[in-house]
């Protein structure tokens, strides 16, 4: 799923790389589930299963930089989760049970999300919530369309 997009931006400046991780444990998936109150859709569950989080990498002179996450580790993503649905100063734009955010873009607050409304189709939509402009929309009918178009430079905040 990731590897192709990586490959897409080979040649560009700066260069780029994903970080992977260790695989999710199974048990730290059905503990986010539970702490979060819901299913994972099968495709987020499967990429922690391989990776539990990716980060991304420049290369910087001689050194490669994290400059953020493109899919939050599991701990992330609970953490970030449970944030944001106690935020009283911005809440989040959906009831609890029909989202679960997975990265956000590193600025402006803006969050993307599984549109879990959605969870028994095959495919769950990402949407983006960008608070400041109270604007909550569908981006990608998919987690893996929205990596592959989100690493080739296919979405700009």
């Amino acid at each position: 799923m990731i590897s192709s997009a990586y490959q897409a931006r080979e040649g560009c400046e700066p260069r780029v790389r994903p970080r992977f991780f260790p695989p999710a444990e199974e048990s730290a998936l059905i503990e986010a589930e539970s702490s979060l109150g819901l299913k994972l859709p099968s495709e987020l569950r499967c990429l922690l299963a391989e990776t539990d989080g990716m980060m991304e990498e420049m290369e910087l002179e001689d050194d490669w930089i994290e400059i953020g996450w493109t899919v939050w580790s599991t701990i992330e993503l609970v953490a970030s989760n449970r944030r944001l649905r106690t935020a009283t100063d911005c809440p989040s734009p959906l009831p609890p049970d029909l989202c679960v955010f997975f990265v956000n873009a590193g600025v402006d607050g803006v969050q993307f999300g599984l549109d879990l409304s959605r969870i028994e189709h095959e495919s769950v939509p990402v949407f983006i919530w960008e608070p400041l402009e109270e604007v909550v929309r569908t981006i990608a009918p998919s987690l893996e369309a929205f990596l592959n178009g989100w690493l080739r430079g296919l979405y700009a905040i």
